[in-house]
């Protein structure tokens, strides 16, 4: 899964920028830009959804563009699909995350205690968080796009690409957590309750990447989840 392919300048320049420099930009953001001052800027969402859109794409082009150059296989990155037991059994687990989340969808849709009750738990993930949620229809559009792009470009980045690295250098028990760690790092603009989702999420794309040995389940899942919670945001806001 992880082959010895020496590591070049243009893998330290992408770590540098993607272990280093962003995470340390989102903790800045985050201790220089309160909810207060925040909420001043009317164009705050549309800044951050195409930011992130942005940087994500620059980020994944990279990887691939690296890739290329050095003439490596993709499989080393996850860019492959497998049909033995494990994959089967990563489907699985994919399918019911997408189903739970699916349901929830529907009911909060359909039943006005669900969206109540969906209500009062949005309302506990923090000032900061719940201004960055999109609050019209040309905001929820970006930020779908926004939540597709992510599914894509931050499995192959953060997932396939820094799991890669890491595991150059240490086991694979080091070398996962250590690809959590700046994930939820790039996040540091969410409150505790946000940050918490996202290792939670991190941590069980990870699993399943891992027990997969491919990128394609776990893109699926973040999609999926990513429109699905937006959606379901949307619509328990009223909006």
């Amino acid at each position: 899964m992880f082959d010895a392919t020496p590591v070049t300048v243009a893998d330290a320049l992408l770590f540098f920028l993607v272990g280093i420099v962003y995470p340390v930009y989102g903790f800045i953001y985050h201790l220089s830009n309160s909810a207060e001052k925040l909420s001043l800027d009317p164009n705050v969402r549309v800044k951050f959804f195409t930011e992130s859109i942005l940087i994500n794409v620059v980020t994944a082009t990279a990887v691939v563009w690296i890739w290329l150059w050095d003439a490596r296989s993709f499989a080393t990155l996850g860019m492959q699909h497998n049909t033995n037991w494990s994959t089967l059994l990563t489907w699985l687990v994919v399918g019911l995350f997408v189903t739970f989340s699916a349901i929830q969808y529907h009911r909060v849709r359909t039943n006005a205690n669900a969206r109540e009750t969906m209500r009062e738990y949005l309302a506990t993930a923090g000032k900061k968080t719940l201004l960055l949620m999109p609050k019209t229809s040309n905001e929820h559009h970006l930020a779908m796009c926004a939540g597709v792009v992510a599914g894509i470009a931050e499995e192959i980045v953060y997932r396939g690409y820094l799991i890669w690295l890491f595991a150059l250098f240490f086991p694979i028990w080091v070398a996962a957590p250590l690809s959590i760690a700046i994930f939820i790092c790039l996040h540091f603009y969410q409150d505790k309750a946000g940050l918490f989702q996202v290792g939670l999420f991190a941590a069980i794309s990870t699993v399943l990447y891992l027990l997969s040995d491919s990128l394609v389940p776990v893109i699926v899942l973040h999609i999926c989840i990513d429109v699905l919670n937006l959606n379901t945001g949307r619509i328990a806001a009223g909006r």
